[in-house]
C-alpha cells in the first residue's frame, strides 16, 4: 500500500511541476515578452523604446547565433508528463512550452528572458536613470530587482530542461549570450551618453 501510495504522491507532484514549470517557461517566450515589451512602449514611448530597441536586438542575435549554429531541437528526456493527465486548459500551453522544434542551441526562451527580466531590472543600464539624491536607495532597490530577475531567468532555464525542450548547455548558452548581449548594450549606452 506504501509503495502505491508513494507512486501516486510522486506522478502528483511530477504534474504540478509541470504546471508549474509550464507556466514559468511562458516568462522567457519570446513572443510574449516581445507583445509586453511593444505594449509598454506604446504607452510611453520615451521611457520603453529603448528597452524595445535593445529587446528586438536580442531577438534577432538570438535568430542569428541559432541559424548560424545550426544545432537541431534535441532533448534530453521525454516531457515529464503524458498532455492528456494535464487541465485541459493548461494543455495547448504546455505542448507549445515543451515542445522542441527548431533550433536547440542557445535556448530562445532563456535569452529573451535574460535580456528583458535583467534589463527591465537596471534602469539606468538603457534609458533613464535614478537621480542622484536617491542613489543609495535606488541602488539597494536596483539589487533587489536585479536578484529578483536573476531568480526568474534561473527558473526559465530551470522550466526548459524540465520540460525537456533543452538540454542544460542550450540554457547555459542562453543566459550567456544574453548577459553579454547586454552588457555590450549598456557600455555603448554609456558611451553615447557622454
Amino acid at each position: 500500500m506504501a509503495v502505491v501510495a508513494g507512486a501516486t504522491l510522486g506522478r502528483d507532484a511530477t504534474l504540478v511541476l509541470t504546471v508549474f514549470a509550464t507556466l514559468v517557461s511562458l516568462l522567457g517566450d519570446p513572443s510574449l515578452l516581445l507583445a509586453l515589451v511593444t505594449g509598454l512602449t506604446v504607452l510611453d514611448r520615451e521611457r520603453w523604446v529603448p528597452v524595445l530597441a535593445v529587446t528586438l536586438g536580442g531577438y534577432a542575435l538570438t535568430l542569428g547565433v541559432e541559424t548560424a549554429l545550426a544545432v537541431p531541437a534535441r532533448t534530453a528526456t521525454a516531457p515529464p508528463v503524458a498532455a492528456e493527465s494535464l487541465p485541459s486548459l493548461l494543455r495547448p500551453l504546455y505542448e507549445r512550452e515543451a515542445a522542441s522544434d527548431g533550433y536547440a542551441l542557445p535556448s530562445g526562451h532563456v535569452v529573451a528572458a535574460t535580456v528583458v527580466w535583467l534589463q527591465l531590472a537596471w534602469p539606468g543600464a538603457v534609458g533613464t536613470r535614478p537621480g542622484k539624491d536617491r542613489l543609495r536607495a535606488a541602488l539597494a532597490a536596483r539589487r533587489a530587482r536585479i536578484g529578483l530577475a536573476a531568480t526568474v531567468v534561473g527558473l526559465v532555464a530551470w522550466s526548459r530542461v524540465f520540460l525537456g525542450a533543452h538540454v542544460a548547455v542550450d540554457v547555459v548558452a542562453g543566459v550567456a549570450l544574453g548577459a553579454s548581449y547586454l552588457l555590450v548594450v549598456a557600455a555603448v549606452w554609456r558611451r553615447y551618453r557622454r
